[in-house]
């Protein structure tokens, strides 16, 4: 979870380690450019998708259809970089070792 510069390492440093994350959590691609006009994802979302794996952008984590796709997810940690959102206890307590 996270969108920084300085995470992108750490999620080629998973992946290549063996450890890669069943998912990435990012902001929303937002508009960007000159004028606005482009529509432009985080480092950390581009980097996921050049290694395959799913990206979620949820604009909250509170509901609890997004609750419930997370926990299936079943990951052992969660691994969060400047996230900046308050993570519901539901999210915080999903992961195997919390």
């Amino acid at each position: 979870m996270g969108a920084p510069q300085f995470a992108v390492p750490i999620l080629f440093n998973l992946f290549e380690s063996g450890r890669a994350p069943v998912a990435i959590d990012a902001r929303a691609p937002a508009p960007g450019g000159r004028r606005g006009l482009d529509i432009r994802k985080t480092l950390v979302h581009l980097a996921a998708d050049s290694l395959g794996i799913p990206v979620f952008t949820p604009h909250s984590w509170r509901d609890v259809e997004i609750q419930s796709v997370f926990s299936g997810l079943a990951a052992d940690v969660v691994v969060v970089a400047a996230y900046g959102l308050m993570l519901p206890i539901p999210i915080l307590e999903s992961p195997r070792w919390s």
